[in-house]
């Protein structure tokens, strides 16, 4: 299976148009932040042209931190993206489980969750996942102490529940974002994490999922 890896969009969706001229792809993975800086109103509509441009691909997504939840559901009953925050769905033997939002922030944002909070979300999402062989996690915030959650500082910001999840379930891949600048490709024993950058930068990855292992690669485009 080949995944089309997203983040951080932040209204700038029509990149996907050309993203997807240049990758022949079975399924989208988005983990979050479609809504453009300074207007929230707008992150359905941006939400919608999104999904409109990936047709007629399964399209799977959490939200970001800086995201209203309740788009989100009404994007999945409305335009048919599979929204995985504390749930679970399978493509082809391949099950998909996530957290959409991030740890709390210096910042309020609109979509914040305790680190208990997102351990009940993941498992949640784990006991509906039903094969646990090859799974992949997407959470918006990423694991702590990777390469995938540094900021300018050099400080890691990502969430401790992530990791820990990670450590004790060992998902064949984990897909994150939230943190712009730290774009990288990072293991955390047989579990290939992956931030691809944010969408609105041009930066993106693509992964190959196989009955043992994910292969990613980051790209940008041109």
């Amino acid at each position: 299976m080949k995944l089309l890896i997203l983040s951080d969009a932040h209204g700038k969706v029509d990149l996907v148009k050309k993203i997807l001229e240049l990758n022949e792809v079975d399924v989208v993975v988005f983990a979050g932040d479609i809504a453009p800086y300074g207007a929230i109103h707008r992150a359905y509509d941006a939400l919608a042209k999104f999904a409109q441009y990936l047709r007629p691909r399964t399209v799977i997504a959490v939200p970001g931190n800086m995201d209203p939840l309740e788009i989100y559901e009404r994007a999945e009953r409305e335009l048919g993206i599979k929204v995985v925050h504390g749930k679970a769905f399978t493509v082809d033997e391949v099950t998909f489980i996530g957290v959409g939002g991030s740890p709390p922030t210096p910042f309020g944002t609109l979509t914040e969750f305790t680190e208990e909070e997102i351990e009940e979300l993941l498992m949640r999402a784990y006991s509906q996942a039903g094969s646990k062989g090859r799974i992949v996690l997407v959470t918006h915030g990423p694991p702590y102490n990777t390469r995938c959650d540094i900021v300018l500082t050099g400080q890691h910001v990502g969430s401790t529940k992530v990791r820990e999840f990670i450590e004790k379930h060992q998902p064949i891949l984990c897909v994150c974002g939230h943190i712009h600048e730290s774009r990288a490709i990072d293991e955390i024993g047989r579990t290939k994490i992956v931030n691809p950058g944010p969408l609105f930068r041009g930066y993106y990855a693509v992964a190959e999922v196989t009955e043992i292992t994910a292969t990613v690669e980051l790209k940008k485009l041109r």
